[in-house]
């Protein structure tokens, strides 16, 4: 892990705007992401801006589970005044009967979009037609008040981005038109975003980027920068994902979303050395006072379908530079570094990278992004999302502090009792779970009983111990870290025996 230096300080500077929008607006904002529903834009959710007239249809057609069709280039908006990115959403509108524009040519597409725009598009995504006279675009209210979407006068104009959020979240409990079924059923049916469909790369990086974050650590309670990596929600309750090797030999921790919210991390849910995979508990109360309802997260994906060549999407702080998205393809499945297995992929990382997801191309998380051969190009490894999905943990887990006191690493060995004979060898295979290069050593209770010898490492983690009897007695060889801070001890009782008499040759006469 690099210290942090005064240039990454600088770079990485955020600061947290000004809270306009309401928890609610907040809370919504969240479930419709995780949903696939709601991306944000390059500066977060972005909840209290004026939402215009072609992110509204672009948000109703996700509404309605129809972002890939709408996308595959099959429709095209009639109107001059429609974005690029956003002509496939309104052409797709248009054409179903969602949304229509001002006269032949204007769409109004950056004119704020009015509650009673907005309203109006969401009855129609619910089958209810004002072309019919199921009610008429210029009031709206009557039939959303009875649906309980919403009443006139709640939401003033222009409506916010927040606010059609809200809006939206409301939208899917309710039925559609002549049914029992509700919007988030139909959805179900439709929806794009729960299919192995391939996404593009924008809309990869649009669903994840929020639920991925800076992550910074602390040699002691917070004024002593020790590194800094990213890491990733799997929940909407704050539980995350980030490597061990991130957070190991630290007091304390934060995250810093892409809104610009830092979060305090309070507890160790789970944590495998081996794996180099932690998992965490972020705090839901922010350093600013805010309580986060809830956190944007990433679904978790399956390895096992992974095939070499498959396209894959890095995502995280390389180098401090937060929000960094990049590409590449899996370049084997089982790359054995260290006795451990790896995904390798060409997708760029660097340090700081450490931590984040590894996502597939349908925006799922298949690994997490985890080291790099620094003598080579484009050769990164990613440990397997499955250790993850099989990880035990539960609430309320370990609180940081103790967790990282020097009691979470071991040292075993393949046997503690060990019986040798005078001037016999026998050799012992010890093991640790630091996940770096660690420095054993063993004290000798009885150097005339024993002697003890470092023999090879085999792998990483395992080194041999050559003990051999010297006299008859018995004697304690205990093996313990010496250039990290923790408690872990291993103690081999040997039993020496006393060796065989020598074997008597007889005398030989002679012959007759």
């Amino acid at each position: 892990m690099k210290k942090l230096a005064a240039l990454l300080l600088t770079l990485t500077l955020l600061t947290s705007a000004a809270w306009a929008y309401t928890p609610a607006e907040k809370e919504a904002a969240d479930d419709l992401f995780a949903r696939g529903l709601f991306y944000g834009t390059d500066t977060g959710y972005e909840l209290d801006r004026d939402l215009n007239r072609q992110e509204a249809v672009a948000l109703l057609v996700r509404l309605v589970g129809r972002e890939t069709p709408a996308l595959s280039g099959n429709y095209t908006a009639s109107f001059a005044d429609v974005a690029p990115w956003a002509t496939g959403y309104v052409g797709y509108a248009e054409q179903m009967g969602l949304a229509a524009g001002y006269d032949v040519g204007t769409f109004g597409a950056y004119d704020p979009v009015t509650p009673a725009q907005y309203v109006t598009f969401l009855l129609r995504a619910l089958g209810y037609s004002d072309a019919a006279g199921d009610f008429t675009w210029l009031d709206p209210w009557s039939l959303a008040g009875d649906l309980k979407l919403a009443v006139s006068g709640e939401y003033t104009a222009p409506l916010t981005r927040g606010g059609a959020v809200l809006l939206s979240r409301r939208a899917l409990d309710l039925p559609m038109k002549g049914t029992d079924e509700p919007l988030a059923d139909h959805l179900a049916l439709n929806d794009q975003s729960k299919q192995d469909t391939a996404l593009t790369p924008a809309q990869i990086y649009r669903r994840a980027a929020n639920a991925v974050f800076y992550l910074e650590s602390f040699d002691d309670g917070g004024e002593t920068p020790h590194g800094h990596a990213s890491g990733f929600f799997i929940s909407k309750d704050g539980v995350a994902v980030t490597n061990y090797h991130a957070l190991i030999d630290t007091a304390s921790a934060k995250i810093t979303t892409r809104d610009g919210e830092t979060y305090p991390v309070t507890r160790i849910l789970y944590g495998s050395i081996p794996d180099d995979i932690i998992i965490l508990q972020v705090s839901r109360t922010a350093e600013s006072g805010r309580t986060a309802a809830s956190f944007p997260y990433l679904e978790l994906g399956d390895p096992s379908s992974a095939r070499v060549g498959d396209p894959v999407y890095s995502l995280g702080a390389p180098l401090g530079l937060s929000d960094t998205f990049a590409s590449g393809i899996i370049s084997s499945l089982n790359r054995i570094t260290g006795g451990r297995p790896y995904l390798q992929t060409t997708a760029p990382i660097s340090s700081g990278s450490s931590g984040g997801p590894l996502l597939d191309a349908s925006g799922r998380v298949i690994g997490v992004t985890s080291a790099s051969y620094a003598e080579g190009q484009n050769l990164n490894l990613a440990t397997s999302i499955n250790t993850v999905r099989t990880a035990r943990y539960s609430a309320p887990g370990t609180a940081y502090g103790p967790y990282f006191a020097g009691r979470v690493y071991h040292i075993t060995a393949d046997r503690t009792q060990i019986t040798v004979k005078e001037n016999e060898t026998v050799t012992v295979l010890v093991g640790c779970d630091y996940p770096f290069s660690p420095t054993l050593q063993y004290e000798n209770s009885d150097f005339f009983t024993v002697s003890a010898m470092w023999g090879e490492w085999t792998d990483g983690s395992h080194v041999q111990l050559h003990l051999t009897g010297l006299a008859a007695g018995d004697a304690e060889v205990a093996v313990t870290y010496s250039d990290i801070d923790s408690d872990a001890k291993l103690t081999l009782s040997v039993t020496v025996l006393p060796g065989d008499p020598p074997e008597e040759t007889p005398e030989v006469g002679e012959t007759a």
